[in-house]
């Protein structure tokens, strides 16, 4: 049974726009405000979406939010991407998709590079292992690379590993500027054996863990209930304070 009272405030660290809905940008904002979300980081996953949101930015204006814009390698307009941001004075985070974009360990000294003309403090990299591009499946061995390379900078492995969570956690850990986002897994693996994995990894890592919806694929509502009853389940429910503070902390929200 779910915990009730949803509408506690809480900080929704992983949303998308729902391009395939009416009114897209008017559909995110209504699910952020009917669910008391006092903050939320917007994933921009296409250029198309990046356009969509510039052309409604006003109805941002009331928001507290951040943007994490998609660094496509296979792009040459990638930069521009950026700049278009940048010329708006749009703070920014950059999200990097290895399977999207499909990347594989030789890309790694070329996203460094490309990282070094960004103006940037935060870098989410997606670690959901799916389909069968094996080679592309280095979310892991990403965000290890760019935590050591760039020690001042703090990334936000997202999805936390999917169901390779204990073992991303385990590899992870020790690098003290790396942290986790638990969108999609919580929900995703609802009855799977993996549920248990969602709560050791919440014991032993609560202290560096941000909550995300991954909306629209599950909405608002739905992800924080589980969210909070992994929470109870792993017995560290005097610890939700930690993804308030992170959340202030790593996002500005």
């Amino acid at each position: 049974m779910f915990i009730r009272n949803v509408k506690d405030g809480f900080y929704d660290c992983h949303v998308h726009i729902p391009v395939k809905v009416k009114n897209p940008i008017l559909a995110l904002l209504k699910e952020i405000n009917d669910n008391g979300v006092k903050g939320f980081v917007l994933i921009l996953n296409t250029v198309e979406e990046e356009n969509m949101y510039l052309e409604y930015l006003q109805f941002f204006e009331e928001q507290n939010y951040k943007v994490a814009l998609f660094l496509d390698m296979k792009s040459k307009q990638w930069l521009e991407n950026f700049k278009k941001l940048e010329c708006r004075g749009i703070e920014y985070i950059v999200k990097i998709h290895p399977r999207i974009s499909e990347i594989t360990k030789d890309d790694f000294i070329s996203i460094k590079k490309k990282l070094s003309q960004l103006i940037y403090q935060v870098i989410i990299v997606d670690d959901w292992l799916f389909g069968y591009q094996i080679d592309n499946h280095i979310g892991t061995e990403l965000a290890i690379y760019l935590a050591r390379e760039l020690p001042d900078k703090t990334i936000v492995i997202a999805h936390s590993g999917g169901y390779k969570i204990v073992e991303t956690m385990l590899l992870t850990r020790p690098l003290k500027n790396i942290y986790y986002d638990l969108s999609l897994t919580q929900l995703y693996f609802r009855g799977a054996s993996i549920e248990m994995d969602i709560n050791y990894f919440i014991k032993w890592t609560n202290e560096r863990i941000l909550f995300g919806s991954d909306y629209p694929d599950f909405n608002i509502e739905e992800a924080w209930q589980a969210f909070k009853q992994h929470y109870y389940d792993a017995g560290v429910m005097d610890k939700m304070d930690n993804v308030l503070k992170l959340s202030k902390e790593i996002y500005g929200l």
